[in-house]
């Protein structure tokens, strides 16, 4: 009897493992997303504006 408790519990607990497994690859797909060229470009210039006018503020900080 004790027997097949214990091997029942490791099924379900692989069972959970194989689980878990599958619902992170699935997020891991959704997180993917395809970006177009100018969803791209923008992004990129996005962050491009964000390092100029931090590197302008420090330049700023640096000259006072």
């Amino acid at each position: 009897m004790v027997v097949i408790i214990s091997a029942l519990r490791v099924e379900v607990l692989r069972m959970c493992e194989y689980l878990q497994s599958l619902v992170l690859n699935k997020e891991i797909k959704a997180s993917r997303r395809v970006l177009s060229h100018k969803e791209w470009q923008l992004q990129v210039n996005e962050r491009l504006k964000q390092d100029f006018i931090i590197n302008k503020s420090e330049t700023a900080f640096l000259l006072l």
